[in-house]
């Protein structure tokens, strides 16, 4: 994560009379970033909560990509018990662009009550560090913002950088297919 001495020493702000405001823009650019690329930037827990399982032989897609670590799977039996997958017994499939979670080879998935919100998967996602060149892109736009801090700029010759935020987070961006 872009620390606020960082965006500071970027920006060229000495004093601590703005910090409030460029940590703020610092936030404004991880989430475009992440808006942009749909993927997690920023390193932190996130939970996922299911209705059920998918079928025999099939792994439940995970909405977040990249995936670090599977930290807990707990679901409800068919007798309303609440129950703990022993994360051993899980894989993680990392190489496709949404991360697939299964049983381990030989195993299925356990029985669960047929009632909504009955899985519950806490995951660790994001970047333990942020790539160099999105780290570029999140300084451009974080001077960006500051630089510009109106919704509209009169008077102004707008360009954009031939080697901007576009071109550098463009290689990560997801691309879905309706």
């Amino acid at each position: 994560m872009i620390t606020l001495e960082e965006a500071k020493d970027h920006l060229r702000v000495e004093g601590d009379f703005e910090d409030a405001l460029i940590l703020s823009l610092i936030q404004a650019a991880y989430k475009h970033a992440e808006n942009k690329t749909r993927r997690t930037l920023i390193d932190r827990e996130e939970t996922l909560i299911l209705d059920r399982l998918p079928d025999r032989g099939t792994g439940v897609e995970l909405p977040f990509n990249p995936v670090q670590e599977v930290l807990a799977f707990d679901y409800i039996d068919p007798d309303g018990n609440p129950e703990s997958i022993d994360l051993l017994t899980l894989r993680l499939d990392k190489r496709t662009l949404y991360p697939m979670l299964m049983p381990q080879f030989g195993t299925e998935w356990p029985q669960v009550i047929g009632e909504p919100e009955s899985i519950t998967i806490r995951l660790r996602i994001g970047y333990e560090e942020t790539p160099a060149d999105i780290r570029q892109a999140l300084l451009l736009l974080i001077s960006h913002f500051y630089e510009h801090r109106e919704a509209v700029v009169a008077g102004v010759s707008v360009t954009t950088l031939p080697m901007g935020v576009d071109m550098l987070l463009g290689h990560y961006q997801i691309q879905r297919v309706a």
